[in-house]
């Protein structure tokens, strides 16, 4: 089976089964260069390309919740934003829900930024680009604050969930020369939803949460 079925069929499998779509860092590797440890630094300070043989990172996942334990191959094209979620007590929500909106000419993607635990990922598609968001500023990626919607999680009977409940919102932005916009998106789909909460055991003292945006992959 190609890659790209495998990866369709294991995702349709946890949707019929009501599972989470989960993945597990095997060794990835800086082609031709042998296996690496799948971290942080290998991520960021190994070039996404390499100027002199073009060559990418490349990260090799299991599907957790497939019964025939699948494997996968993704080769990193890009990362549009990447967050050191900070733990300490003196963190708090912001005032107002904040996404992350980046895209290009087929598509263009609104992704939630995590600021403290309890807390949620949320990604959907956009109909079309937002006004006065232009396509460079589309490729380079916006920080977006979502009007009228508090900063902290949306809970209903103890349960966090999506906050995003109707297809349009009003949303601002700093734009170009630093000037702040005003502007409405429409939802097209939601990709993907996830409360995220503490762990029951405490974190080591040195293991950071990463909130990494991968979905611009190229399947081997």
């Amino acid at each position: 089976m190609k890659p790209k079925e495998a990866l369709r069929k294991y995702i349709d499998y946890c949707r019929s089964e009501k599972l989470d779509v989960l993945f597990e860092s095997k060794k990835s590797f800086y082609e031709d260069h042998g296996p690496t440890n799948p971290n942080l630094y290998n991520i960021l300070h190994l070039p996404v390309q390499d100027k002199n043989n073009n060559k990418n990172i490349c990260l090799h996942l299991k599907m957790l919740n497939d019964p025939y334990e699948s494997e996968v191959t993704l080769k990193v094209l890009d990362i549009p934003r990447y967050q050191r979620l900070d733990l300490s007590t003196t963190v708090s929500y912001p005032a107002k829900q904040k996404y992350f909106i980046y895209g290009d000419s087929t598509r263009t993607i609104m992704s939630h930024v995590i600021s403290k635990l309890p807390d949620f990922q949320h990604t959907v598609t956009l109909a079309k680009r937002p006004h006065f968001l232009t396509e460079n500023m589309l490729e380079l990626g916006v920080m977006v604050e979502v009007e009228q919607i508090e900063g902290s999680p949306l809970q209903v009977d103890g349960k966090v969930i999506a906050p995003l409940q109707r297809s349009s919102y009003e949303i601002s932005f700093k734009g170009e020369r630093s000037t702040t916009f005003h502007t409405s998106i429409d939802i097209k789909d939601e990709m993907i939803f996830n409360a995220v909460f503490l762990p029951v055991h405490e974190r080591e003292p040195d293991c950071v949460l990463i909130n990494m945006k991968f979905e611009r992959l190229k399947i081997l």
